[in-house]
């Protein structure tokens, strides 16, 4: 280990050169956009708006909001499914 190495940042215990730890660095960008997800969301942002207003402009709430329902609709369906088998 260099001398500079410090612990990581997500697991806490192991040593890392830069952020992250062997184990930890394959996953870091997910680690990282989880944690900023969840602090915009703490702050009350709406972190998922800017992508939805580039694709679809001044109609990006009711395109979310339609697909939201969508994508619930059909976790229901494959639930009662699961359910029933």
């Amino acid at each position: 280990m260099h001398a500079n190495a410090r612990i990581c940042d997500h697991c806490q215990r192991a040593k890392a050169l830069r952020r992250y730890c062997r184990a930890c660095s394959p996953k870091a960008a997910a680690i990282y956009n989880r944690e900023a997800r969840r602090e915009a969301k703490a702050a009350g942002q709406r972190y998922w708006l800017e992508w939805w207003e580039k694709t679809y402009g001044e109609a990006a709430l009711t395109k979310r909001r339609e697909y939201h329902q969508m994508y619930m609709r059909s976790y229901r369906r494959r639930r009662k499914k699961v359910k029933a088998a």
